[in-house]
């Protein structure tokens, strides 16, 4: 649960976000809407990866 709470959360949180965002110590700079939620996803990833 804890896991899904972190992807939702930071889903609804992005596109809040203009300019650098940085996550986790990974600097996100979205360009479109798309690629952010391309990085987001990707970043996610690691992210979970490294807590399990």
């Amino acid at each position: 649960s804890g896991k899904s709470s972190l992807i939702k959360a930071l889903s609804n949180s992005s596109h809040c976000y203009t300019g650098t965002v940085k996550l986790y110590n990974f600097d996100i700079t979205p360009i479109s809407e798309d690629d952010s939620q391309n990085c987001l996803a990707y970043h996610s990833g690691n992210i979970l990866e490294k807590i399990t």
